[in-house]
C-alpha cells in the first residue's frame, strides 16, 4: 500500500498503541523499532512497565527521548501485578480514537496501522482483524504460518466456537467499541478468550477481517504463552468457565465445544499433578451440562488418584471427550 494513501483516511485519527512490558530489555528495542517504522504516523505509544527488575525502563526511556510519541507509565502499586492491569491502565490513559494493544516481544509490519485503519474505515466497521505468523526466537524461521480466515456466522459465534482466531495484537479497535469493558486483571492466561466474547457479543457484525499477515509473533523460552505454571493453567480454566456464564439458553449448543476445550486444559492439571486446580475446576463441569457432569465428575475424580499413585495410564482420561461430542 502506498503510504500516500494516508491522506484518504478521514482526519488521520490518533491511534493509541498500548504495550505492557516486564523484563524485556533485551527484546523491546526491536518491537519499538517496528512501531517507529509505521507508515501511518499519527500514533502515540504508551509503554506500561509491570515492575521490571532489569534495564527495561532505561531502554524505554531511550525511545521516549528520541520520539515524543512514546510515553512511559508504571503500573500503579494499587493495581494487581500482570499484563492485563498494565493494558487496562494504558487504555485509561490513552487519547486515541483507536486502540492497538501489542506485546513487547513481537513485531509490527510497517503497514500494520495503515492497512488496519484503512480496512475498517472503507468498510464502515469498528474493528479490523489481521493475521499473524508465529516465529522462532530470532525470527529466522516461521514455525506456524497464518491461513486465511472466513466468517461463517458472526464474530461472536465464530470466536466462541474457535472457527476463527484472533489475539489483541491482530485487532485494531475503535475506542467506542471497547467502552467500559476491561481485561480481567485476575487472569494471567487466556484473557483474550474471556475478553473478546464480551466485545463481539455486543458488536457481532461490526468488524471486518483482513487476510494479510501484519504481525510477527515470537515464541521463546521466556514467552508468557510458552510457560505452563499452575496459575496460568488455572487462569485458562477460569476464562473458559467465565465464557460459559455469558451463554443464553439459546446458545447452549456451544457448550459441548467449549467443554472439550475446557477438558483438554483440565488434562494439563491432571497430567502435571496440580491436584488442587484439578478438583477445583472439575466440580465446575455442571456449567457445561448437568447430566453429563454426573458421569464425568465421578469418573475423573476416581481416575486421578489411580494415575497419580498406581500409575494407571493417563490416556484413559481422554475417553471422557466422547461424552461432549
Amino acid at each position: 500500500m502506498d503510504s500516500n494513501n494516508i491522506a484518504l483516511i478521514p482526519e488521520s485519527p490518533l491511534v493509541s498503541i498500548i504495550i505492557p512490558t516486564y523484563n524485556r530489555a533485551y527484546l523491546i528495542g526491536e518491537t519499538l523499532d517496528s512501531v517507529m517504522a509505521q507508515t501511518y504516523n499519527n500514533w502515540e505509544c504508551i509503554l506500561v512497565d509491570d515492575g521490571s527488575t532489569d534495564d527495561t525502563v532505561t531502554k524505554i526511556m531511550e525511545y521516549c527521548n528520541k520520539d515524543s510519541r512514546f510515553q512511559f507509565l508504571k503500573r500503579p502499586p494499587d493495581r494487581k501485578a500482570g499484563g492485563n492491569a498494565a493494558r487496562n491502565f494504558g487504555l485509561e490513559n490513552s487519547l486515541g480514537a483507536y486502540i492497538q494493544w501489542f506485546d513487547s516481544d513481537d513485531l509490527m509490519h510497517p503497514e500494520l496501522l495503515e492497512q488496519q485503519l484503512d480496512n475498517l474505515q472503507k468498510n464502515g466497521k469498528e474493528f479490523s482483524i489481521c493475521l499473524y505468523d508465529r516465529y522462532n526466537e530470532d525470527f529466522s524461521k516461521i514455525t506456524k504460518a497464518a491461513t486465511p480466515q472466513i466468517m461463517r456466522n458472526n464474530f461472536y459465534y465464530d470466536y466462541i466456537l474457535q472457527d476463527f482466531h484472533a489475539n489483541l495484537p491482530t485487532i485494531l479497535f475503535s475506542k467506542k467499541v471497547i467502552g467500559k469493558h476491561r481485561l480481567s486483571e485476575n487472569l494471567q492466561k487466556s484473557q483474550e478468550y474471556e475478553f473478546l466474547p464480551r466485545i463481539f457479543r455486543e458488536h457481532q457484525y461490526d468488524g471486518v477481517l483482513l487476510n494479510t499477515v501484519l504481525v510477527k509473533v515470537r515464541r521463546h523460552s521466556n514467552s508468557i504463552t510458552e510457560l505452563l505454571t499452575p496459575s496460568k493453567c488455572e487462569s485458562a480454566l477460569k476464562a473458559m468457565y467465565m465464557v460459559t456464564q455469558l451463554l443464553t439458553k439459546n446458545e447452549r449448543r456451544f457448550k459441548n465445544k467449549i467443554a472439550r476445550k475446557y477438558l483438554k486444559t483440565l488434562y494439563l492439571s491432571f497430567s502435571n499433578n496440580m491436584s488442587g486446580i484439578f478438583y477445583r475446576y472439575l466440580i465446575k463441569l455442571p456449567s457445561f451440562g448437568f447430566f453429563k457432569s454426573l458421569i464425568a465428575i465421578p469418573m475423573l475424580a476416581f481416575m486421578y488418584p489411580l494415575c497419580l499413585y498406581l500409575k494407571f495410564p493417563k490416556w484413559h482420561y481422554k475417553h471422557i471427550y466422547k461424552l461432549y461430542q
